[in-house]
């Protein structure tokens, strides 16, 4: 069956590309923002701190209060995991876990290295199957556009600024602007490439 792109008029079978579901102002800022991650200083903090000493715990954290999603837990689950990402053609579909420890029915974490992180609930609540390739695919889509590390940042960033009661006094606000904008940009293109996934003109973004 062929996937209808949500971001264009064409009808895309094994071509399908980034380009086809990433919004124009998500492109831009991505575009720049991975330039930054080229750089060796930046490989080298991904490498040697970020990756062990946050990421490599976070999941670690996350495979003791939670069940990681395999072929032989859950094999129904991770086949649609793997069916959406062979969709969106990663190069890598992510590790999936099961926890009540989220505060997101579904959501990515980490910085250099995503994870997938789905509340339990999540499962009986979306019994469509469309409606749970939706959701997985936003997900997936924010992964392949590269998305993850940054909306990560500015989770940070937000909830720093909101405990520090800044916003107001500096104008915390107005620098984040910018930066806001490509993170509702990126969710659109996130809302596309979940509808791909669905493969349900009735499941709306």
């Amino acid at each position: 069956m062929p996937v209808q792109c949500a971001h264009s008029a064409r009808v895309c079978r094994k071509g399908l590309s980034l380009d086809d579901y990433q919004t124009l102002d998500d492109a831009r800022l991505t575009r720049w923002l991975g330039k930054l991650e080229q750089n060796r200083t930046a490989k080298m903090l991904d490498a040697h701190l970020i990756k062990p000493l946050i990421d490599d715990l976070n999941t670690r954290t996350l495979g003791v209060e939670g069940i990681e999603v395999t072929k032989h837990q859950f094999p129904q689950l991770n086949a649609t995991v793997e069916t959406c990402a062979q969709i969106l053609h990663l190069r890598r579909t992510p590790r999936v876990f099961l926890s009540e420890h989220t505060t997101f029915p579904i959501a990515t974490v980490n910085y250099s290295d995503p994870v997938i992180v789905i509340e339990s609930s999540v499962l009986t609540r979306f019994k469509d199957p469309s409606d749970l390739r939706f959701l997985i695919g936003r997900e997936l889509g924010h992964i392949q556009a590269g998305h993850v590390r940054w909306l990560t940042c500015i989770k940070k960033v937000k909830a720093l600024v909101e405990k520090l009661s800044i916003v107001a006094d500096s104008g915390a606000t107005s620098a984040l602007l910018p930066v806001l904008h490509w993170a509702r940009a990126s969710e659109m293109s996130a809302d596309n490439a979940g509808a791909i996934c669905a493969q349900d003109p009735r499941v709306r973004t």
